[in-house]
């Protein structure tokens, strides 16, 4: 990936639902386009039913798209063999409508931060994931003893 290159580039994304042989297929994302920049943040918003949660999965490799590409850091996600694309999107993060299916209120911020690092970055112990965890709070702004 150069420095002028996206992080996240979407071009013409299209997720189509068939829904049995009677019924008419439904588009839930019809020729999407998006970049993100690295360093940028992007939020979602729209009513029920609008596609966010299909463009979240398809970006996270959990939903097929019917057309268009994404990609990452300069590599294909969509045409990715499925070991390639789990290694990319351990990278992302999508957080759906339902934040408490995603943050869980019993747990400390800390322990949340922590938890991919458990999945991904299992070599590392318990101080590294805690210096980690430190480190990725006070790049957004936030004080270490935020974790706790």
């Amino acid at each position: 990936m150069t420095s002028t290159e996206p992080l996240l580039e979407i071009r013409g994304l299209t997720v189509v639902y068939r829904r049995g042989h009677r019924r008419r297929p439904f588009t839930a994302v019809d020729g999407l386009d998006l970049t993100l920049a690295t360093g940028e943040t992007l939020s979602v918003v729209g009513e029920s039913g609008s596609g966010k949660s299909t463009l979240g999965n398809a970006v996270l490799g959990l939903v097929t798209p019917s057309a268009g590409s994404i990609r990452f850091a300069g590599e294909e996600i969509t045409s990715a063999a499925p070991s390639r694309r789990r290694q990319l999107t351990q990278h992302l993060q999508v957080v759906f409508q339902n934040p408490h299916g995603s943050l869980n209120p019993a747990r400390t911020v800390g322990q949340s931060l922590e938890e991919p690092l458990l999945a991904h970055r299992a070599s590392m112990d318990r101080t590294q994931r805690r210096s980690a965890v430190a480190t990725a709070l006070e790049r957004v702004g936030l004080d270490r003893d935020t974790a706790a």
